[in-house]
């Protein structure tokens, strides 16, 4: 009797601490062998559960909402993993929850979730829909939940090992719900899929609400060695904020895009690391709100680093402190404005800051790579450019319809293609203001009914050669040059002029 009362007392404590949206804890050890039917109770200490999906089970009947909180969300989830290699079951559906996932094992790094290892004997999982290729979904439920402002879903994935995925690591899909999430100190090796690794679609077009509600961060992880294929990217971005802090990539292949952001998105770089990237385009960007680059280091990768094409009007874009080095492919940064008149873009400029840029070469369509390959664009550029060789023309700016001011910079730039066949820069219809700085180019600057302005206070200008068609520098006409062209023409009639003479 008397412990048919304390077992009432503690199961009335439980339901009580539920209300008020205290958090679970939950142990997984990927090892054991606990005998449990689905749904029932499991991961205490002595009691663990065998999968991460049996503890999802679990939790699926005891979740209350938070009360206390005026969002809607289910009270705090923890996950504790063993030691081990996990099989990938049911797909994990997380709308409304509060979820951490982390080692039980502090600092541990041997938690595995092999996506190699599919555990299909989870048929009774409320979870369960063999229709998504996924390991986690956060959506709203298909059995008529409705999305509402106030629902919200908080996950922090901490110290896991996710190896030779086939399939989608996390998939979004939303309109109103909140999103919050990150990876933290996890490791990603041997993705291959024919759908992105991170998966983010918002589709809320509501004017009068703030449709960019929900961020991705990626912290202090590794994403390494990865044939993504041709057809997928590693981040599909639509009306996202994704974080990218202290995070290297390195060793993906056969890819078109790493990352493609779409449709009003936003994408911040911190302090990160991308090597040898050999992708036709490593950030593919269509008309996002904002584009942030600080502190980052770019190596040895092939194809553009920045694919960009931006709303003069409304999408801010920096990329600063950051090196650019030993890159083989199209344009560092490409950008292409959707007013080439230069009207919005003023009020609006691109900022390049204080980047170095080493031993680059570019070989984009028609040879025409650059640092900065730019159509209707307002931009600011300062830092170090040394050794940077188009196959064609523009070994640092290739300018159309464009505004470029260089300023506190330092350039060595010799043009080593033969017969003055390249240009260091190339204007066309554009504008180019070069200012406070240390400038060695030797080599053309083609210049295209465009305007130079040289400043000369602190501004040291070596070698310049300026090819003029319908240009002027520092407000003077500039008369067109001598090219290797013309001179060869010259040649020729002075030679035939010097033959009719003799003949005669």
């Amino acid at each position: 009797m008397i412990n048919n009362h304390f077992f009432f007392l503690y199961i009335l404590i439980l339901k009580f601490s539920f209300i008020y949206g205290d958090q679970v804890t939950l142990i997984i050890n990927p090892n054991g062998n606990n005998i449990y039917n689905s749904g029932e109770q499991c991961g205490n200490s002595t009691f663990t559960c065998n999968s991460i999906n049996d503890a999802i089970s679990y939790f699926e009947t005891i979740k209350v909402f938070n009360l206390s909180s005026e969002i809607q969300i289910y009270q705090p989830l923890k996950l504790l993993l063993d030691d081990g290699i996990y099989k990938v079951g049911n797909q994990l559906i997380l709308y409304q929850y509060n979820l951490e996932i982390s080692p039980l094992n502090i600092n541990s790094t041997n938690v595995i979730i092999d996506g190699s290892s599919i555990n299909s004997n989870n048929k009774n999982n409320n979870n369960y829909n063999n229709n998504i290729k996924t390991f986690i979904t956060i959506s709203p439920p298909t059995n008529g939940i409705v999305e509402s402002y106030r629902s919200f879903t908080i996950f922090k994935i901490n110290g896991i090992n996710f190896n030779n995925f086939t399939f989608t690591i996390i998939y979004i899909y939303k309109t109103f719900l909140n999103v919050r999430g990150s990876f933290e100190n996890c490791y990603f090796n041997n993705f291959q899929s024919e759908l992105p690794m991170f998966y983010l679609i918002n589709n809320n077009n509501v004017i009068f609400y703030n449709s960019l509600n929900s961020s991705l961060t990626l912290k202090n992880s590794m994403i390494i060695s990865s044939n993504i294929g041709y057809n997928t990217f590693i981040i599909n971005s639509k009306k996202f904020s994704v974080i990218i802090d202290q995070t290297k990539f390195q060793s993906i292949n056969e890819c078109n895009t790493l990352g493609y952001f779409y449709d009003s998105s936003r994408l911040t770089i911190f302090n990160s690391k991308f090597n040898m990237i050999n992708c036709k385009t490593i950030f593919n960007i269509n008309i996002i709100d904002y584009l942030n680059v600080f502190n980052s280091d770019f190596q040895f990768n092939n194809g553009t680093i920045f694919n960009i094409k931006f709303d003069s009007k409304e999408d801010l874009i920096s990329i600063s402190d950051s090196k650019f080095q030993n890159h083989n492919g199209g344009s560092i940064i490409y950008l292409e404005s959707n007013d080439v008149s230069l009207k919005n873009s003023k009020r609006n400029p691109q900022l390049f800051k204080n980047s170095t840029f080493l031993n680059n070469s570019f070989n984009g369509d028609g040879g025409n790579g650059s640092i900065i390959y730019s159509i209707g664009a307002y931009f600011y550029i300062s830092g170090e450019f040394e050794n940077n060789k188009a196959s064609n023309q523009g070994d640092l700016f290739y300018l159309k319809d464009s505004y470029c001011s260089l300023e506190n910079s330092k350039t060595n730039q010799v043009n080593s293609l033969p017969n003055n066949k390249g240009s260091i820069i190339y204007l066309e219809t554009s504008e180019l203001i070069i200012s406070n700085g240390d400038y060695k180019l030797d080599g053309l600057i083609i210049c295209n009914s465009s305007k130079i302005n040289i400043s000369q206070n602190n501004t040291i200008f070596k070698n310049p050669n300026i090819d003029c068609q319908n240009c002027t520098v520092n407000n003077n006409n500039c008369e067109p040059s001598l090219t290797i062209k013309n001179k060869i023409s010259i040649l020729l009639n002075l030679m035939l002029l010097l033959l009719t003479l003799l003949i005669k």
